[in-house]
């Protein structure tokens, strides 16, 4: 018998002196008179006019090794069909082409027509007719351990597929500023997964410059962190509502009874401040440089929840947003409304050019109503208007 031909395959390029050794090697010629055979349910290959066979070290035992010499002459078929697979396992599960058929709801002449087709295929027989019933061989006992591997697999990609267009399975990447990673976002997080409990949420607390790179080179779905005037080429935003900024001062200190505390007021405090690289101590300063008050520091710290630890040791006042001061709100201090009415923005990346999948968007809206809702909140009860 003539050998079988082996494609040479390539993959967006030229084949090289390597592969063609290699697909050499893989190739083998099969004896007619029943020598052992490679082909492990041989594909047949269509490459432009050609019908070329592609070869597999199947090491399936006696079974494979026993194809018909019809088989071995056409180099092999094409793939199993879904319908020729189901057909086996109703027979197999039920026993007989009369109740296969019934099982699957089409004529029985159609059953034995896949099947003979299937068996085509592989080359030999898969069972042994005995009156009515067929008996399967020990080949098709294994075939069939494979086959229902396989539904199960297609009935979990199914499962997947539906849960994922139901916002019920999925994986979201998400990063906040440490200001953001108590307080509200985790509880927004918290009742967010509580509607998609099939969603796993990895959460990373970074600086904004970080978050933007990160987001930038599609290592986080979304990241929340300070509106930025640098713009990054790989990263679109989205701005969320003014944050207003208020003062965190101790229970019992002299401006916990104001209505609001101003910037006279803290020259005459001993303020806890961010460090002057914060972009809402810039506003302070300008602030304070128009109404020609000096205002003096006490103690400098780069994050907001330190300088409120240190209002609630009773070490002074600050002045943060409205957000971080809820999200480390302790006993011991009192938020107050602060004038002149600043704020703070906060904006939404992702990366450039890259579709948010149902489940970002889902959660971008559900950050965006509830920040909305909590700043309204605040307004209503402060009478604090952020400026824009």
């Amino acid at each position: 018998m003539a050998a079988c031909r082996v494609s040479e395959w390539t993959e967006l390029g030229v084949v090289t002196q390597r592969q063609r050794e290699r697909k050499r090697k893989i190739g083998q010629k099969i004896s007619a008179r029943g020598a052992t055979v490679s082909f492990a349910l041989s594909r047949k290959v269509m490459i432009g006019s050609t019908d070329v066979c592609a070869p597999a070290d199947a090491g399936n035992g006696a079974g494979l090794a026993s194809l018909k010499n019809r088989g071995l002459e056409e180099c092999g078929v094409s793939d199993f069909t879904l319908r020729e697979l189901e057909v086996f396992a109703a027979i197999m599960q039920h026993g007989t082409v009369t109740k296969a058929a019934d099982f699957l709801d089409i004529a029985q002449p159609g059953v034995s027509k896949l099947l003979a087709r299937l068996e085509a295929k592989v080359g030999y027989s898969l069972f042994n007719r005995q009156r009515q019933r067929l008996i399967p061989t020990a080949e098709a006992m294994s075939l069939y351990a494979e086959v229902e591997r396989s539904f199960i697999s297609t009935r979990e990609i199914m499962r997947l597929a539906r849960d994922l267009g139901d916002l019920r399975a999925g994986r979201l990447k998400i990063g906040i500023l440490p200001a953001l990673g108590s307080g509200l976002m985790p509880t927004i997080i918290h009742e967010f997964q509580a509607d998609h409990p099939g969603v796993r949420i990895t959460v990373n607390i970074r600086t904004t410059q970080t978050l933007v790179e990160w987001a930038g080179r599609n290592q986080l779905d979304l990241a929340i962190g300070v509106t930025t005037s640098i713009e990054h080429p790989a990263v679109v935003r989205r701005t969320l509502p003014p944050v207003p900024v208020v003062c965190v001062v101790p229970e019992g200190h002299a401006l916990a009874d104001v209505e609001a505390v101003t910037l006279q007021h803290l020259e005459n405090a001993t303020l806890i401040s961010l460090l002057a690289s914060d972009p809402l101590v810039a506003q302070i300063e300008r602030h304070a440089a128009l109404a020609n008050l000096r205002i003096p520091i006490a103690i400098e710290t780069n994050l907001a929840a330190t300088a409120i630890a240190f209002c609630q040791a009773g070490a002074g006042v600050t002045v943060v947003d409205y957000l971080s001061a809820r999200a480390t709100a302790a006993k011991g201090v009192v938020i107050k409304k602060f004038e002149p009415a600043l704020s703070i923005n906060y904006s939404i990346y992702r990366q450039k050019g890259s579709k948010a999948s149902a489940l970002t968007d889902a959660l971008i809206e559900r950050v965006i109503n509830e920040l909305t809702r909590e700043i309204v909140g605040f307004e209503a009860a402060t009478g604090a208007r952020p400026a824009f």
